[in-house]
């Protein structure tokens, strides 16, 4: 019986258990009920969400293999799909059942719930229940980063229970699944065209674009059974066993038949235009195609995926394609196939993310592409699995929401506490940002429930706008701040417990109106006696020079709750530390009178909401900077709480300029002679700021040449804590007239050009006597000793200021002959000359013929009324060579070349017999230009004995730099000459004088003649009377021809007038030697020079071994000439000199 019984309570227990049980009731009601429930008592439950599970048998979820070959799943856009949820309940007693509320959501990455969906199982421990409901996902959002798959909607799962239940673990009632959604995915198994909602079609085209965008045929693509890596088959270009055809042009083309006349249905919102044509000509379809788009403006991002094998021909190409939808312009983008697998067993995965600037903001048809030409080709590629990932710009948004106290920066959880007129009054700042896709189009909304205060003001960061309620656009992922202020009004009453004052604020959707955040802040306000101080006056109410009062009306009133006194007072800001608010700061009523002082501070007594006009005075220091600032006027309560008050009132210091020039005198009386006057000028700034002048000098300073050290002063402290100086300086130049001249200095301050000072000076400039005579260097030519006089000027400057005449003076070297010419003057003075004006000198000079080197010629001036004022200019010559000619002699009919280029070198030719004798004089050009050549001769003496000739073609010519030239010479020694020689040599010199403008250069030639008679013996004849008859009548011939040669040579030396000399002296470059009358030339004849009582220079000695040119062989000399005097050689002699003419000079000294 007891068994029965138990048999029977089971029985009945599980007829319960399964006459409640989920799976046999059939109800459309979903939603959640948390009352009237058939369950009573309470019970213990833990109730899991144990599983979430995608698809069925007929509809599964798609499969991605992951680059780590693991296994995602994703939906389709806008294709139903079955969530099958298991719930578990895992607590409580065996038969006590308990109703479990399930939620099931999808939200979008974004953040808005798109779908939700309700039901309520009825457990007890031990129960296991699966439901299925069904969800469409709205939008795509999934994405491929390298091939890994990512994005996609939460599927969000959520237990509850009734409240009297108990459920021991929560942490489990809940469940999420990410799950991504694609636009679509072909596996290319396109035999039905309208099994699916899209499919594939090959389409030919043409290359020519005139051809325009329809299709031309069917083209190559095809479908190869069985040969698919997904589904069943995959698509390739050619024919299985044959190469891909050339010159092609083919697509394969994503879209959908259409049974219709045109393209206007949307499949899972997919718009199409058909752009092929019907094409129904060669029967290859039977229904119309409809090209399937996709528009740029509907994806955040778009990545297309495909996989390949095979190979194929250079040149051509394969890949996945996107070309522009409609008309214009045609524009295609192509993700070519590379690095693909070649083997049928080795698929590879092609990914392509296509770029916002790609897609801009187009419309696209997508596909394959196959293009090829004429050359190589082959099998070409397979394709299968075609698969458009994309995150869809929804229209829809979701914001953060932040708001905070602006001066705590947290949430005002307390709310805020507040007093009438508040200062810093209740403020939130709220950051707004948009989690969407597309701008957000949002309002923010602030309100009080006060109907006695201000409405609250709104301003934010995105335009200028405020108000109460705002209107704003956010864009995406971007984020807004909004300023929330509430103003609390003067004498606002405090808040009664059972009416508090909030604050709400609410941001909503513009057009949607669905909120997105709301909150309610509480303000309270307490007892307090504070009050405000205001002025109405203008920016800058106070403008002050240093030391300066002004006033402005100010007004005082309580805004407290209660009757108050209140302090006036106020405050500088701490770099103004002169600025005393006891000194600078008197508060006065309306007539003038100063309010009265208490505990120190000027104050006043207000009634609740009482105003009180008032006149505030303020007094600068007077040592101030310049510059603006505020003052902070200040009203605090005397007694209660209270808060103090501020009002900012602007004031501006002017600034103030004040510079002082000195200097020990302004009056001065100089010469003007060239000495610079310098006067020092002090200056101190006086005034209140740092400051730069800049300075001038003014009046006759462009008469006096006048000038300052410096034109702008070093930055001067204020109020005289330093100084600095500049100088005035005068050149005192020569010439100024003499009289009174007036200097103004001035100093205008650099930041302000309105204000200069200004300091005069008197000059007297003084009469002034000053003379400068002109100075010459004429070295860069030579001057030849013993030429005919020439001529320079000297130009005489009056560098005084008055009028003036001058005594010339000569200071002359020894060797140079010069004096003054008397052309326009009075003797040896110059005529009167006005000042600044010049009178030029001639001044004629000579050198001595053997002068050479440096000569200076001083010519001084001295004024005529004061000795003392005097000037000298010289005059620098150089006479003889200077290296820039070079000379060097040699004879070419002795075959005998002389190395000798030394200036002044004495070259001796040895002339035994009569005849010409040849010479070849070299001329070289050292300078570093063309020079033109002249040649002449010193033969004053020579000509006497001798001729000497140059080629007249040769006489003058030019000879480039560092160049040279040979002259010949020949020298025409007549017999009559050696038959009437006084000795039986005797030495004649001749100068040969080689100019150019530049240089001059001497070369001596000393012409040896040995008397014919010595050279006249026959060896064959040893005796005879008659020989020696002839012989002893030709010396008694001979010694009469000498002793009249040497008393003619002595008549005309005695006949010489102021020892100058008479010449039978040929000017041209040949002379000859008549045939009688030769007489014998005095010493000084015979050295070719003459005497002279001012000689610069002596005679240069001639070379110890000078060079000979010998025309026969020498005879030994077997004269030894007339002892020496006491005072020994002549000056200028050599032994040799003395031992051939020593008797003829010692016979003149008689």
């Amino acid at each position: 019986m007891t068994v029965l019984h138990s048999r029977i309570l089971t029985i009945f227990v599980i007829g319960i258990f399964v006459i409640s049980s989920p799976l046999m009731i059939i109800s459309e009601e979903l939603d959640i009920e948390y009352s009237n429930s058939e369950v009573s008592g309470r019970v213990t439950v833990d109730y899991l969400v144990e599983s979430i599970s995608f698809g069925n048998a007929s509809y599964p979820m798609e499969n991605w293999t992951q680059p780590d070959k693991s296994v995602s799943t994703f939906l389709i856009r806008g294709i139903q799909v079955d969530i099958d949820v298991t719930i578990f309940q895992n607590a409580g007693s065996l038969g006590q059942f308990s109703n479990a509320y399930v939620l099931v959501e999808a939200y979008h990455p974004i953040g808005y719930l798109e779908w939700s969906e309700t039901y309520t199982e009825v457990m007890t421990r031990g129960m296991r229940n699966s439901t299925t409901v069904k969800w469409t996902p709205e939008a795509a959002h999934s994405e491929l980063n390298n091939g890994v798959l990512s994005g996609g909607y939460t599927v969000r799962v959520t237990i509850s229970n009734d409240n009297i239940d108990t459920d021991t673990d929560t942490s489990n009632n809940v469940m999420e699944v990410e799950v991504p959604v694609a636009i679509w995915r072909d596996q290319l198994d396109d035999t039905n065209e309208l099994a699916s909602y899209f499919s594939m079609r090959a389409y030919q085209y043409s290359k020519n674009s005139a051809d325009g965008p329809e299709a031309q045929a069917k083209g190559s693509w095809q479908l190869e059974e069985d040969t698919g890596i997904v589904g069943r088959d995959s698509y390739r270009h050619s024919t299985p066993g044959n190469n891909y055809p050339g010159n092609a042009y083919d697509r394969l083309v994503w879209g959908f038949p259409t049974t219709e006349s045109g393209c206007s249905s949307q499949p899972l919102g997919v718009r199409a235009s058909n752009e092929l044509g019907w094409y129904t000509d060669d029967n290859s379809y039977f229904y119309p195609w409809c090209n399937a788009k996709l528009d740029g403006n509907q994806f955040v991002s778009l990545d297309i995926s495909t996989q390949v094998w095979g190979d194929i021909g250079l040149g051509d190409r394969v890949g996945l394609e996107l070309w522009k939808a409609g008309g214009g312009t045609p524009q295609t983008l192509v993700h070519e196939f590379e690095g693909v697998s070649n083997s049928p067993s080795q698929w590879t995965q092609v990914y392509w993310k296509v770029s916002d600037e790609e897609m801009n903001k187009l419309e696209w048809h997508v596909g394959f592409i196959f293009e090829s030409d004429s050359s190589s080709a082959t099998q070409g590629y397979h394709v299968d699995d075609f698969v458009i990932f994309a995150i869809e710009n929804v229209s829809r948004f979701t914001l953060d929401v932040d708001c905070k106290d602006v001066i705590s920066g947290q949430y005002p959880d307390l709310g805020f506490s507040v007093i009438p007129d508040d200062p810093n009054p209740p403020g939130m700042e709220c950051l707004i940002h948009n989690n969407g896709y597309k701008d957000a189009q949002v309002s923010v909304k602030s309100e009080n429930n006060n109907d006695t205060w201000f409405d609250p003001r709104i301003d934010h960061s995105l335009s200028q706008t405020y108000g109460s309620q705002v209107f704003v656009i956010i864009p995406p992922d971007e984020t807004a701040t909004f300023w929330i202020n509430q103003s609390i009004i003067p004498a606002a009453e405090v808040t009664d417990p059972s009416d508090i004052t909030v604050l709400n604020v609410t941001v909503f959707g513009s057009f949607t109106e669905e909120e997105h955040y709301f909150t309610s802040i509480p303000i309270s306000v307490g007892y307090h006696d504070n009050a405000r101080i205001w002025s109405g006056a203008s920016n800058p109410a106070f403008s002050l020079n240093p030391g300066g009062t002004s006033t402005v009306e100010v007004e005082v009133t309580n805004t407290g709750n209660k009757n108050g006194k209140f302090a006036l007072t106020g405050a500088f800001p701490n770099d103004r530390p002169q600025w005393l608010p006891w000194l600078a700061i008197s508060y006065q009523d309306q007539f003038g009178i100063e309010i009265p002082t208490v505990n120190g501070f000027q104050s006043v007594e207000l009634t609740k909401g009482e105003s009180m006009d008032l006149i505030l005075e303020l007094t600068a220091p007077s040592e101030t900077f310049p510059g603006a600032f505020d003052i902070e006027l200040q009203v605090n309560g005397i007694e209660g709480t209270s808060t103090q008050a501020t009002f900012p009132l602007g004031v501006e210091i002017r600034t103030q300029y004040e510079l002082q020039m000195s200097t020990e005198s302004q009056s001065i009386s100089t010469p003007a002679d060239g000495v610079q006057e310098v006067i020092p000028v002090n200056l101190i700034n006086y005034g209140n700021t740092l400051e730069v002048f800049d300075m001038q000098l003014l009046g006759d300073a462009w008469l006096l040449g006048a000038y300052l050290s410096s034109t702008q002063t070093q930055p001067l402290s204020a109020y005289g804590t330093e100084s600095s100086g500049v100088n005035l300086i005068l050149p005192m130049t020569e010439g100024i007239p003499p009289g009174d001249y007036t200097l103004i200095l001035t100093a205008n301050s650099v930041n302000d050009q309105n204000y200069n000072a200004e300091l005069y000076f008197t000059i007297t400039v003084e009469d002034t006597r000053k003379v400068e005579v002109e100075s010459r260097d004429l070295r860069e030519q030579s001057y030849r000793g013993g030429q005919q006089t020439e001529s320079i000027t000297f130009q005489i400057n009056n560098t005084g200021n008055i009028e003036d005449q001058y005594v010339i003076e000569l200071d002359m070297p020894l060797g140079m002959d010069a004096y003054v010419e008397s052309i326009g003057m009075d003797g040896d003075k110059t005529p009167l000359i006005e000042p600044g004006a010049s009178f030029n000198v001639t001044v004629s000079f000579t050198f001595d013929t053997l002068a050479e080197g440096d000569f200076n010629l001083g010519v001084i001036a001295k004024s005529s009324a004061n000795e003392n004022v005097q000037s000298t200019g010289n005059a620098k010559f150089i006479v003889g060579n200077l290296g820039w000619i070079k000379l060097l002699l040699s004879s070419e009919d002795l075959e005998m070349n002389l190395n000798a280029e030394e200036p002044g070198k004495i070259y001796v030719l040895t002339v035994n017999d009569d005849g010409e004798y040849d010479l070849v004089l070299q001329v070289f050009n050292k300078h570093y230009t063309e020079q033109e050549i002249r040649i002449d001769f010193d033969d004053k003496i020579s000509a006497s004995y001798f001729g000497i000739q140059v080629d007249e073609y040769t006489s003058a010519f030019n000879i480039r730099d560092n160049d040279n030239e040979n002259i010949a010479i020949k020298v025409n020694v007549p017999k009559t000459t050696l038959l009437s020689l006084p000795s039986d040599t005797y030495m004649v010199n001749l100068t040969i004088w080689v100019e150019s403008d530049l240089d001059v250069a001497p070369l001596i030639l000393r012409v040896d003649l040995v008397r014919e008679s010595l050279n006249q013996e026959d060896p064959d004849e040893k005796s005879g009377e008659l020989a020696g008859a002839i012989v002893n009548g030709l010396s008694i011939v001979a010694l009469v021809a000498i002793l009249g040669g040497l008393l003619f040579v002595l008549w005309r030396e005695f006949s010489k007038e102021d020892e100058e000399e008479s010449y039978n002296y040929d000017s041209g470059i040949t002379s000859y030697v008549g045939e009688d009358g030769r007489s014998v030339p005095s010493a000084s004849m015979l050295l070719g020079v003459e005497e002279s009582n001012q000689q610069s220079k002596i005679v240069p000695e001639l070379p110890p071994e000078p060079v000979v040119i010998q025309a026969q062989e020498e005879h030994p000399e077997v004269s030894s000439g007339p002892p020496l005097p006491e005072s020994g050689l002549p000056e200028g002699w050599t032994m040799e000199q003395w031992q051939h003419y020593g008797q003829q000079w010692i016979d003149q000294q008689k």
